[in-house]
């Protein structure tokens, strides 16, 4: 179900996160690898708060984005952003968040962010193989490559949930 399949950031930080270059508003933060998704201009996280990305437009399809809400039970009050293009794997997958840096003669190079590589073998948690729970991480101030600080649970995207989750 491409639907229900969502990655979510967390600002665990007391200060809001611009995802773009407050300079040059044009260079935003993008997702890579696995999914393919650029932060539109102007995206910004409040402190505390969550941002979902989804697989389909939510401004373009309505009827998907009050599905997703209702089957998630999503306040309001928590954006959701989309659509990535590709697909999170069941089986294993890399996602980076990559931030844009400062504007070099070649074009804007991209800083990495955080970068998670999964897989449904050990040391992963392999009950979150598509069977309808995902990833989510434990801690967020710790490392998020490491497996031990992802388990696999009853998806839960917003305020109730784990930073960085990722569902398929």
């Amino acid at each position: 179900n491409v639907r229900d399949e969502f990655i979510e950031l967390h600002n665990i930080t007391t200060a809001p996160v611009e995802l773009f270059d407050t300079s040059l508003p044009p260079n935003v933060w993008h997702l890579r690898d696995a999914v393919d998704f650029d932060f539109p201009p102007g995206t910004v996280v409040a402190p505390g708060d969550y941002l979902l990305v989804v697989s389909f437009d939510p401004v373009l399809n309505p009827t998907a984005l009050a599905a997703f809400r209702s089957q998630y039970h999503i306040d309001l009050g928590v954006p959701i952003v989309g659509p990535y293009r590709g697909k999170l794997a069941n089986s294993r997958g890399d996602i980076e968040l990559r931030r844009p840096g400062q504007p070099e003669t070649n074009g804007v190079p991209y800083i990495l962010v955080e970068r998670v590589r999964y897989s449904d073998s050990l040391p992963w948690p392999i009950e979150a193989d598509g069977a309808g729970l995902s990833l989510q991480r434990v801690n967020d101030t710790l490392f998020g490559n490491d497996p031990a600080n992802w388990t696999a649970a009853a998806p839960t995207p917003g305020p109730q949930a784990a930073p960085f989750d990722l569902e398929s």
